[in-house]
């Protein structure tokens, strides 16, 4: 996982529950995560649109969202 096409020298994955953490420890709080989509730009489009419909469930239940191909941290800073 990771760099897989080796044309990016830092592209690393991004280890969820530690950006969780240091959300928490900056002082954000109500830390939600969804996984955001399943596709991927190199898909068919055709396919692409199909994983997009079908895929709802996988990207709002634990654990199959932290596997998604982008994730979204959805959060709030304390006034």
């Amino acid at each position: 996982m990771g760099n897989v096409t080796g044309l990016v020298d830092d592209e690393k994955p991004i280890y969820p529950p530690a950006l969780t953490k240091n959300l928490k420890e900056i002082g954000f709080d109500r830390i939600r995560v969804r996984g955001l989509s399943f596709s991927h730009v190199r898909y068919p489009v055709f396919l692409q649109a199909m994983i997009l419909l079908l895929d709802w469930s996988w990207r709002v239940l634990w654990p199959f969202k932290l596997f998604s191909n982008g994730i979204g941290w959805y959060c709030e800073k304390p006034k």
